[in-house]
């Protein structure tokens, strides 16, 4: 799925809108995050673009997570 750059008001307005209606975020706007902080962090230290990136890899993961963690969201932790 291909999303524009998300500019910083975008992205604190979809977390706003989430938090205060106490509802969880849909898959889409995780996404569009993730591209955020991706682009903001590590995007031109790894020469990527978030679009680049492979579903399911390491680095994909990794940003997804943190995203979901932008929302509250915490990943069940796998080595239990």
């Amino acid at each position: 799925m291909t999303h524009p750059p998300l500019r910083g008001a975008v992205f604190h307005a979809i977390l706003r809108d989430c938090l205060e209606a106490q509802r969880a975020p849909k898959e889409t706007e995780i996404q569009l995050v993730a591209c955020k902080i991706w682009q903001d962090s590590f995007a031109a230290i790894s020469h990527k673009n978030w679009h680049d990136l492979v579903p399911g890899s390491e680095e994909y993961e990794y940003t997804l997570n943190a995203a979901r963690m932008a929302f509250g969201i915490h990943a069940a932790n796998s080595a239990a």
